[in-house]
C-alpha cells in the first residue's frame, strides 16, 4: 500500500462512520414521526411487524456497525500514530498529524509551520516518502 493511501484510511473510515451516524439519525426521525392514517378499510392481519419495529431493528444494526467501525478506527489511528512517531523529522510528524488526524487545510498547516502553502505541500510529499520507507520495512 502506498503511503498516501495508508494515511488516508482513517479519513475515509471516519467519513463512513459519520455517514452511518446520519443514517441512524434519519431512522430515529422516521421512527418518531407520527403519521397515522384513519381509514375504515380493513388492514392486513398477517402483517407481523410495524414500521416502528423495522426502524428500531435498523437502528440497532447500524449502531452495532458504528461501534465496530469506531473500534477499527481507534486501532488504525493508534497504528498510524506509531508510524508517524517513527519519522525522525518533527516537522514531517507535525504535517502528517495535522493533515491526517486533525484534517486541517493546507493554509492552516502552512501557518502552523510558518511556511508557504506550496512549501508545506512539498514537505508533505517528503513526509509521505518517510512513511513509505517505514511501511516498506514492515
Amino acid at each position: 500500500m502506498k503511503a498516501k493511501e495508508y494515511m488516508q484510511q482513517a479519513f475515509f473510515l471516519d467519513k463512513r462512520i459519520n455517514s452511518l451516524v446520519r443514517q441512524v439519525s434519519n431512522l430515529w426521525d422516521q421512527a418518531t414521526s407520527v403519521s397515522q392514517v384513519m381509514s375504515d378499510m380493513p388492514h392486513n392481519p398477517s402483517k407481523s411487524t410495524s414500521k416502528l419495529e423495522d426502524r428500531m431493528v435498523d437502528i440497532v444494526d447500524l449502531t452495532d456497525e458504528i461501534k465496530g467501525q469506531a473500534e477499527r478506527l481507534k486501532i488504525l489511528r493508534k497504528e498510524m500514530m506509531g508510524v508517524v512517531a517513527e519519522i525522525p523529522d518533527p516537522e514531517y510528524q507535525l504535517i502528517l498529524q495535522e493533515r491526517y488526524f486533525e484534517m486541517l487545510t493546507w493554509e492552516d498547516i502552512a501557518c502552523d509551520i510558518n511556511r508557504s502553502v506550496r512549501s508545506a505541500q512539498l514537505l508533505h510529499g517528503k513526509a509521505l516518502e518517510a512513511v513509505q520507507e517505514i511501511l516498506d520495512k514492515k
